[in-house]
This record gives C-alpha cells, sequence and structure tokens, in this order.
C-alpha cells in the first residue's frame, strides 16, 4: 500500500527514495498537468464596453459622414481579412481637443495577447498595472502582437495603451484582445 504522506509535496524529495517512487513521481506530474491544463482563451470585443477609448470612438458611418469630427479619435471598421471589427487611431487632432488616443482595459486573467494589424506602424506606450505594481513598454505596433505572461489572474490588472505621437504620420490599429482565464472562471 502507498502511503499518500510520501507522495505530499513538502515529502517530495523522500518519495524519491522508496521503491514507489516512480509512481510518486508519475502522479505528481499528472496533478501538475492536470491544474495546467485548467485555462481557456477568452477573446474580447474591440467593441466591449469592457474597453474604455479616449478621446472617443467614431463608428464607419460617422467617419464616411464627416471625417473631420472624428479627426484624432479612435475608429472602427471591419477588417478586410477577417470581417471582425478592428479599432484604430491615427493619434491626436485638433478635431479631438489635441488629447492623446488611450485605451484602458480591466481584467482578471493569467495572460494577455494583444494584436495588431499588418498595417499598424505606430508605436505606443503599453502599460499593466495591479496591486501597485506598474510596469510599462514601448510597443512598436508593426511587430503585430504582445504577449504578456504571469499576471495575477486573482486580481484586477488594468492595461492602459496610449499612442505616441511621431513626427510623421503614423497609424495604431488593433485587431484583438484576448486573455488567459481559469477554465472555471
Amino acid at each position: 500500500m502507498l502511503d499518500s504522506r510520501l507522495c505530499s509535496k513538502s515529502f517530495l524529495p523522500p518519495c524519491l527514495i522508496f521503491p514507489r517512487s516512480f509512481l510518486c513521481l508519475v502522479l505528481f506530474y499528472l496533478v501538475q498537468a492536470s491544474a495546467a491544463q485548467q485555462l481557456r482563451n477568452v477573446s474580447i470585443p474591440i467593441t466591449s464596453p469592457q474597453i474604455v477609448y479616449t478621446p472617443f470612438v467614431c463608428n464607419t458611418t460617422a467617419v464616411l459622414a464627416n471625417p473631420q469630427a472624428c479627426a484624432g479619435a479612435w475608429q472602427t471598421s471591419n477588417s478586410s481579412d477577417t470581417g471582425l471589427p478592428v479599432i484604430s487611431s491615427r493619434g491626436p487632432s485638433t478635431g479631438s481637443a489635441n488629447i492623446i488616443p488611450q485605451l484602458f482595459f480591466e481584467f482578471r486573467a493569467s495572460t494577455l495577447y494583444l494584436t495588431t494589424l499588418p498595417s499598424s506602424n505606430a508605436t505606443a506606450n503599453i502599460t499593466i498595472s495591479s496591486n501597485g505594481v506598474v510596469v510599462s513598454s514601448l510597443f512598436n505596433s508593426a511587430l503585430g502582437f504582445v504577449t504578456i505572461v504571469d499576471l495575477p489572474e486573482s486580481q484586477p490588472v488594468l492595461l492602459t495603451i496610449t499612442y505616441i505621437p511621431g513626427d510623421t504620420p503614423t497609424q495604431f490599429a488593433l485587431e484583438s484582445l484576448v486573455i488567459t482565464v481559469p477554465a472555471d472562471g
């Protein structure tokens, strides 16, 4: 009979000494593997009310009807590749009181995946903050994606993306946000 105390996490090294060590080791890794498989990816719609855009958002109809009124704003459109909604900004404009475009998204997850369109070429500052810890980095959106790992899934995390104006016209075009959450969450 296998003594269950021998396979506990605090007794793992002695478990390896006993003749049944292989069984203990296999059981230990099976438990670890099953815990790691209890995650799922959730796609967050770019138009979700969970995402706050500043200065404001214009839809395709508004852009076509009055392009000047939407200058400097975030603009929604549909991707020519997928047909799904995307959102983009060409930076601040007098039409938006020269407010620098930002987006804010609060979530709970262990990983965040952010994808930009191939036409995206702007630099943005990506900031992640949670529980008093702030990490920030510049991102060249022409790279196409960012993956942020080891987030504290039990704490709210705030993603902030800030458009960085340049000397030449650029565009930041966000295609998707995906978060990894517990399968039962």
